[in-house]
């Protein structure tokens, strides 16, 4: 197989896309595996998914991006509001565009600016540190009372199928999450670990006693 100064996507180039995705893999044996590879050629690159728990996504973002040429990032907001996507774009050193991405329950502050809905903003190399360093202390932060009754919810987050603060159905999405309550019928109930634990009484409406 030769390798191209810049790579076209063309029919007859998606198999010698993926082997080139190997071929970066086995170059770089500490790069975290990708959970899915596909051939985008509408873009003309390959995208590969991140899957993990969200402060360990943005350090295999790190890793990745690392081991790419001219390496860009971006942070962008899905048009519900309560996702956002991580993205690293850039190419490998057969010259194979890439765009490396991982999807994380939106926060504020996770970044330095807010980002309306359906919209993004560029990130460098240490705002995905910074990022990756504030979701560890979200995760770290201390599970609220499970047995505290919450009121207020959803008959999905009542059952324990969708996230009390941002309402991310678990059923559709998988997003890590931990306890933080029981509903009025004594199902345990969910936050997704990107949510504070203390916004649950506010998101729910308030809690029992």
């Amino acid at each position: 197989m030769s390798t191209p100064a810049s790579f076209e996507m063309a029919e007859s180039h998606r198999l010698d896309a993926l082997l080139l995705v190997a071929r970066h893999l086995r170059r770089h044996r500490y790069l975290p595996e990708p959970h899915t590879i596909a051939v985008d050629r509408v873009w003309q690159r390959v995208r590969l998914f991140l899957l993990g728990e969200p402060d360990q996504e943005l350090r295999d973002l790190l890793v990745w991006h690392d081991s790419l040429r001219d390496p860009t990032a971006d942070f962008w907001r899905t048009a519900c509001g309560t996702q956002r996507v991580v993205s690293v774009l850039g190419q490998t050193a057969d010259g194979l565009p890439v765009k490396v991405f991982t999807g994380l329950p939106y926060q504020e502050g996770l970044v330095t600016l807010p980002v309306e809905p359906n919209a993004g903003q560029p990130a460098s190399r240490d705002d995905l540190e910074r990022a990756a360093s504030k979701c560890a202390r979200r995760i770290g932060e201390p599970a609220a009372n499970p047995n505290t009754t919450i009121m207020g919810l959803s008959a999905l987050q009542a059952d324990g199928l969708a996230c009390v603060v941002c309402g991310a159905d678990y059923l559709r999405v998988r997003i890590p999450h931990v306890p933080v309550g029981r509903s009025v019928t004594g199902s345990q109930v969910f936050v997704c670990v990107g949510c504070r634990t203390d916004d649950a009484q506010r998101a729910a409406g308030g809690v029992l006693r």
